[in-house]
């Protein structure tokens, strides 16, 4: 299982495909591993980039939750 927190592309260097060509890697390095179980969580505004490579949006509507340690 791999959980990702964020991908991200410097704005200077978005929409030439570089962020489609690196989700896209990581996904067939990660099926090559036999890890088939990816969670993501992404910004609302590019669920829809995310949703075009494949993925899907929680049906249960879980957003995740976190734990740190504080000492």
């Amino acid at each position: 299982m791999l959980v990702c927190r964020d991908v991200l592309i410097d704005p200077e260097y978005q929409g030439q495909g570089l962020g489609k060509a690196l989700v896209e890697q990581i996904v067939r390095t990660l099926l090559r591993q036999d890890i088939g179980n990816i969670t993501l969580f992404a910004d609302a505004k590019v669920v829809d980039f995310y949703k075009r490579l494949g993925f899907t949006a929680d049906p249960e509507g879980i957003k995740g939750m976190f734990w740190y340690p504080t000492w």
